[in-house]
């Protein structure tokens, strides 16, 4: 989360930026044409690009398009034994989905750029924090001067311009009346003799920048500062910002006025200068400033042009153009960036699980990198093994005291073998004679195991059998079973969480559930791989088929049973099973082989139908 809040903050510190440049090139221009105004708010598109990041996804379709066109061309067979030895260079996918090798150097690679995120996102807001302290500690220094040196006014004068609530205060040590406050606005005045036309050019310029919003303007202006402060840029646009305000200002005052009414205001101006040399105040509207911004205000209050309204539409339209182009262009630029970042693995903490290598959808599946994944969801170098060998892959996983499992993967199959083994002590790798070991695959969907430069990519529903449904790992609290899920992000950038769970339309998936929940007694649980005549006719009181447990030990299916096209699916199978005692079983006997009957279903599942001798 740290790294995508970094990113965005770049791509709209870079817009803000360009968007800035373009501004300034082309005031020599706009100056000439456009009114005040325009040159007063145009830097508010240059807040508002810089304060809300946003991603256009007008690349996804070609994205789609890549993934099927270097997938779809390995025409995989469900089922089917695969060649592996050139399987690596055959299901490949492109390397935007994985920058970094299988090998433990891409996790070090991954600690490392994990942790100098971290450390750039405290420092950034350790930033934050102290730009933020300075503006609101100077904010809150002023209004404690203005309480301690400030006696409130009747100020009647004030109608004539706003009936809305303004406090009035004559404060000691202000020379420059200005407004502060949103919520509850206060209008200081400085505590020296004014005439009755001084205090009306004074009130004219303090409530135009009140009905216009200006001190919100300024905060805005102030919390984009905050958190784009490493950005020279930002600083500029916010002294144009206090700059711009305060000549938008007076031209609106002095637009009605006559040359002697020009003359008197401006004078108003220089007497409260002159008063004391108060620097301009932070978050609020001073009538004063600077030597060269005074010149630069009077110079334009004798200059004033007027603006047609034909110019002053298409200054508004110019305006907008360039807010939605700059806008438009840094979506494209979080969208190029961000690659996979639409999805987002999400852990059974509910923490968002980050990943170097960025997970990705083909085959209608969700796509997460092994080796990264299975040390991101507690696994560790003693509990947990990864071997590779043209293309095999052998996941050996330690549960102990029970469940612990050996999983074998070939890149381009979507079976995954399993070989139960109990104890704490990992088993090697060993090429010899091991293929007989695994005693059944399952085959969770048709989504097979893919190679993205150099690393290892598994459907996530396969992620979630082997850790958690194969060792029945359930929330203490609701009892469901524990499950990684993800979030993925539509073009408007708006997400939601979706599970990895695919309906499984694979025979082997069936009997494989339904053998180890019978190994575990779990008898109600069973019937849902089962159809009613079989539960009818083969579940009895704490048995089934004359057992009362019974471990799947091996499962062998005829590759003619995938050519058939009857809803009909055949599997012999091999357990070791504790009989009923009111079976025709042997009593001693804890072997037994069978043939298990399935009936496709109409919404494409697989259910057990009945079982033959």
């Amino acid at each position: 989360m740290a790294g995508e809040l970094l990113k965005a903050l770049i791509i709209t510190s870079l817009a803000g930026s360009v968007l800035t440049i373009i501004i300034s090139l082309l005031k020599p221009i706009t100056k000439n044409v456009f009114g005040y105004k325009w040159h007063y708010y145009i830097w508010l598109t240059v807040l508002v690009t810089m304060l809300l990041p946003v991603r256009f996804a007008v690349l996804q379709t070609n994205t789609v398009r890549i993934i099927s066109e270097n997938t779809q061309q390995a025409q995989y067979t469900p089922h089917s034994e695969i060649d592996v030895s050139n399987a690596a260079g055959k299901y490949t996918l492109p390397d935007v989905y994985a920058p970094l090798p299988i090998e433990k150097s891409s996790e070090i690679l991954a600690n490392f750029i994990n942790n100098c995120t971290s450390i750039l996102f405290l420092i950034w807001l350790l930033g934050i924090f102290i730009n933020l302290s300075v503006s609101i500690g100077g904010y809150i220094r002023l209004i404690q001067k203005v309480h301690k040196n400030s006696v409130i006014i009747s100020c009647p004068e004030l109608l004539k311009y706003t009936g809305r609530k303004i406090t009035v205060y004559r404060c000691k040590n202000l020379a420059s009346p200005f407004i502060m406050g949103i919520l509850r606005p206060s209008l200081i005045l400085p505590d020296i003799d004014l005439t009755s036309g001084q205090l009306d050019n004074i009130l004219m310029h303090e409530i135009t920048h009140f009905l216009r919003y200006d001190i919100l303007y300024k905060w805005a202006a102030a919390i984009v500062k905050a958190l784009h402060w490493f950005n020279p840029f930002i600083y500029y646009v916010s002294r144009q910002i206090n700059t711009e305000c305060e000549i938008s200002c007076d031209l609106s005052v002095v637009g009605n006025m006559d040359e002697m009414q020009k003359k008197e205001y401006v004078n108003t101006i220089i007497s409260l200068l002159c008063a004391n040399k108060t620097k301009s105040i932070p978050l609020t509207t001073g009538m004063t400033g600077t030597k060269k911004d005074l010149m630069r205000r009077f110079t334009m209050i004798k200059n004033r042009k007027t603006t047609s309204k034909i110019i002053s539409a298409l200054s508004a339209m110019i305006a907008g153009v360039m807010l939605g182009t700059t806008v438009f262009a840094s979506g494209v630029l979080s969208d190029i960036t961000a690659q996979n970042d639409s999805l987002e693995i999400i852990g059974i903490d509910g923490n968002i699980i980050s990943l170097v290598n960025k997970p990705f959808e083909a085959y209608g599946q969700v796509y997460v990198p092994l080796r990264e994944i299975i040390y991101k969801v507690g696994y560790d170098d003693n509990t947990c093994s990864i071997q590779w060998n043209s293309g095999v892959i052998d996941l050996a996983l330690i549960n102990y005291p029970a469940d612990n499992a050996k999983w074998r993967m070939k890149i381009g199959s979507s079976t995954l073998s399993l070989r139960r083994f109990r104890g704490n002590e990992m088993i090697n790798y060993e090429a010899a004679n091991e293929e007989n070991s695994f005693i059944f695959g399952i085959s969770l969907n048709d989504a097979p195991i893919v190679l993205s430069n150099s690393t290892a990519y598994i459907p996530l529903e396969q992620l979630n059998y082997m850790v958690y449904s194969y060792t029945n790992k359930r929330d203490t609290v609701t009892n469901q079973l524990c499950e990684i899920t993800y979030k993925s992000y539509d073009q408007n950038n708006t997400g939601s969480i979706r599970t990895s769970e695919y309906p499984n339309t694979s025979p082997e998936y069936a009997v494989s559930q339904f053998f180890w929940l019978f190994s575990n007694g779990d008898f109600e649980n069973m019937k849902r791989y089962c159809t009613e005549d079989f539960i009818n006719t083969f579940f009895g009181d704490g048995h089934v088929f004359g057992m009362t447990r019974a471990e799947l030990s091996g499962m062998h299916v005829d590759p003619l049973e995938y050519a058939k096209s009857s809803n009909g699916f055949n599997i012999s199978v091999n357990v070791t099973m504790t009989p009923y005692e009111s079976s025709a079983y042997d009593p001693s006997k804890t072997e037994e082989s069978f043939e298990v009957r399935l009936l496709r279903q109409p919404d494409g599942r697989y259910l057990i139908n009945e079982f033959t001798r």
